[in-house]
């Protein structure tokens, strides 16, 4: 998984949730549903005690017994309850995390997530602000045919292969997403142009030799095509419209890979609009 790993959530619980969510992870279920049985029985004995200090002729003893009786019969279960319904929540939270941000498929993360990451950096990076990045834009040729030539379920065995021959060839603080259909995309950070250059041919190298075959069991030959967008400075957190820019110019140079071929790279530096072939 990426190190850029932070966008999503919105949803937040009450400071009171997470904090006695946090008591029952830190410590276990039923310990906090003891700890919790205790307090409130001992709140509910001062409670009580306060009350019969200005009502004398109550009998103390009898409003001790209902103060430690009535909480510690009916706080177990209620407790219990609470701390599961929030166990749930944090389980259910972080699965909708895992769909929202990852595509059920490829298990790239998702465009949503690739554009909220890319227009907020993680907090604390120590990048310089003049460290190059470059967007990536990768497609599969001619996806189309195979699924038509052997269904799509050889066409979804293709998408998931060249996915994970790109998380192999690509860096932790790299940032990979499924951009739709057969397209992905890559944010290579801190890369000049030689290294992401370098680093698109293994890539595609790498999805030539892939060794998929049909239900028949021949061969099915499977090529990208890619398209670069180079910056000489930090495309990562740079604002919408630069990474819009960088994303047209790797479109341009994308297209540009399948009108002089297909399987292969095409290059472009961002800001002179200049298709460079490699």
């Amino acid at each position: 998984m990426s190190s850029i790993d932070h966008p999503l959530p919105a949803y937040r619980s009450s400071p009171w949730v997470q904090a006695v969510g946090a008591l029952a992870e830190r410590i276990g279920l039923w310990p906090a549903v003891a700890l919790m049985t205790v307090a409130s029985t001992l709140l509910s004995l001062l409670v009580c005690m306060l009350i019969a200090s200005v009502y004398p002729p109550l009998s103390v003893i009898r409003m001790v017994q209902m103060s430690l009786a009535v909480p510690t019969i009916i706080a177990p279960p209620i407790f219990f309850v609470i701390f599961r319904l929030i166990g749930d929540l944090n389980m259910t939270r972080e699965a909708l995390r895992q769909i929202a941000n990852h595509d059920g498929l490829t298990q790239a993360h998702t465009r949503r997530f690739f554009m909220e990451a890319v227009n907020t950096p993680p907090p604390g990076a120590t990048v310089a602000p003049q460290a190059p990045d470059s967007i990536l834009l990768l497609d599969i040729d001619d996806l189309k045919q195979i699924n038509d030539r052997h269904g799509h379920l050889l066409g979804d065995v293709v998408l998931r292969a060249v996915s994970d021959t790109c998380r192999r060839h690509l860096r932790s603080r790299d940032l990979f997403a499924r951009f739709g259909g057969e397209e992905f995309v890559i944010l290579v950070t801190e890369a000049g142009g030689d290294l992401v250059q370098a680093i698109a041919e293994r890539i595609r190298r790498a999805v030539a030799e892939l060794d998929i075959r049909d239900s028949a069991g021949r061969q099915v030959r499977v090529t990208v095509s890619l398209g670069i967008a180079y910056s000489d400075r930090r495309v990562l957190g740079a604002g919408a419209e630069l990474i819009q820019q960088a994303l047209g110019l790797a479109d341009q140079a994308l297209y540009a890979a399948k009108r002089n071929g297909k399987n292969r790279t095409e290059f472009a530096r961002l800001g002179d609009w200049m298709l460079i072939p490699v």
